[in-house]
């Protein structure tokens, strides 16, 4: 999903968290279908359950921590786009505050008082542009929950919660 022309989550962030719920997926299909992992080998080295185990719980803590980090800085960056997930805008070059609600009020407002009243044709234009800006301004809402949605679930709760289970696997 992209606003204002890029990405919401970082390559970073879809990386971390793909490996994050891939290794997670792995762990719990493993220990809810009884896989026996003992006959396990690698490059011809062969690990015991406890240390195939303690591995895959330390890669799955650095995973979850990469994870965080990079959805922690797309969470500030999408901030600094002036999406909704932030209760305080950030200056911009025109007033109407930092969200792009508060921008499209600004231009409403400023239409208002554009508008001559003896001049009819005018008149009709502007108000015009302001029944538009105004749908544009309800279609947000639903923009900024999808956004809200992409971003903080799927990209961060679903890999966390399921890394989560699979650690309690593990332990």
């Amino acid at each position: 999903m992209h606003y204002a022309g890029a990405p919401l989550v970082s390559k970073a962030t879809a990386t971390s968290g793909r490996a994050c719920l891939s290794l997670a997926v792995v762990v719990v299909l493993t220990t809810h279908l009884e896989i026996d992992t003992s006959s396990l080998e690698f490059l011809g080295i062969s690990f015991s359950e406890s240390q195939l185990s303690s591995g895959t719980f330390w890669v799955q803590l650095i995973l979850i921590f990469s994870l965080t980090l990079n959805w922690i800085g797309d969470l500030i960056s999408l901030a600094k786009w002036n999406s909704s997930m932030t209760s305080k805008g950030v200056a911009t070059l025109f007033g109407g505050g930092g969200t792009m609600k508060g921008r499209l009020e600004f231009v409403i407002e400023h239409l208002e008082r554009a508008i001559d009243p003896e001049n009819e044709i005018e008149k009709g234009n502007l108000s015009y542009v302001k029944r538009q800006l105004e749908e544009i301004n309800c279609s947000l809402w639903w923009h900024e929950k999808y956004a809200i949605l992409y971003v903080v679930g799927l990209h961060f709760l679903l890999p966390v919660s399921i890394s989560l289970w699979a650690i309690c696997e593990l332990i």
